[in-house]
């Protein structure tokens, strides 16, 4: 199994930027992206024009790489807290600068 190397500065990023994403389809559907995403998953949502269908997916899409992220972000937090006695959750460039190998 392959390895990759990331950072939690990448992780803040990905989150960073995927919410960024999120806000543009809250703020035009609506809707927050945990109703939609619940919606969309139960196939409850109006897919008649294709321009919408395509937006739908990139929503899911982005919902999807923020949530990963998050929970990528939590394990290596509550791994560095667990883990590491210097580190102090007041202070958390304490660990979090280091890098952290994730399943690819």
């Amino acid at each position: 199994m392959d390895r990759e190397t990331i950072t939690a500065e990448s992780l803040l990023r990905d989150i960073y930027e995927a919410e960024s994403a999120l806000r543009w389809f809250e703020q035009k559907y609506g809707l927050l992206s945990e109703t939609f995403y619940g919606v969309y998953q139960q196939g409850q949502l109006r897919d008649e024009d294709p321009d919408e269908i395509q937006e739908y997916m990139e929503w899911s899409g982005w919902y999807e790489i923020r949530q990963d992220r998050r929970q990528r972000y939590e394990q290596a937090a509550d791994f560095l807290s667990a883990g590491w006695p210097c580190y102090h959750p007041e202070s958390h460039h304490s660990g979090m600068h280091n890098q952290l190998k994730q399943a690819s």
